[in-house]
């Protein structure tokens, strides 16, 4: 099934043969979680631009949210994260992979270095399980490496501008779903 590409949506149609059985598949063909999560995610968004029509809402493009807000909402999921773990002690709910984007968005936004020792952190599971995470997503292309020019040793890492652009994107429809949702549960608490 080819990716949704931005500002398109998939039809009906392509998710009609789509069942466990092939989501199974796809999960046991050998792909890295990386490339299912975004195929999964594509799907998502598919049906979300889906349901949205069929509620007479236009598909909106990220470009109608401000940079500056989708990259303050993706920092605020980043310390929520952290806050669950004050909340919820001893609930182990770790995405090391969903950390790391968040920490790389930001990080780009800001146009800050960040060094794989600082990954590891953002990461908040052990440092070899961040490594693993950061070289596989590095293989995947959403994430990239680059040499740190003082010292050869070291390097940074940065999100792929491909990467970038869909948590913008990702952000900026999460600002409008809640605040449909919040419209939403104002009217009822209106009427």
């Amino acid at each position: 099934m080819p990716a949704a590409t931005s500002g398109h949506y998939r039809s009906h149609a392509d998710f009609t043969g789509l069942d466990l059985a092939a989501l199974q598949a796809l999960a046991g063909s050998g792909e890295p979680s990386a490339a299912i999560a975004r195929q999964v995610a594509d799907m998502a968004q598919g049906l979300a631009a889906l349901a949205d029509k069929l509620v007479g809402q236009p598909q909106a493009s990220s470009a109608d949210v401000a940079e500056a807000d989708c990259i303050a909402f993706l920092e605020g999921q980043f310390r929520i994260r952290r806050l669950r773990v004050r909340h919820l002690p001893g609930l182990s709910l770790g995405e090391p992979a969903w950390d790391i984007l968040l920490d790389l968005a930001v990080a780009h936004y800001w146009r800050r270095e960040t060094s794989v020792t600082s990954l590891c952190i953002a990461a908040d599971v052990p440092s070899t399980t961040a490594l693993r995470w950061i070289n596989g997503m590095t293989k995947e292309g959403l994430i990239v490496r680059r040499p740190c020019q003082r010292d050869g040793r070291r390097s940074f890492l940065g999100i792929s501008p491909e990467s970038y652009q869909a948590m913008l994107a990702l952000a900026a429809d999460a600002l409008r779903t809640g605040d449909r949702v919040r419209a939403r549960y104002q009217r009822s608490a209106a009427a």
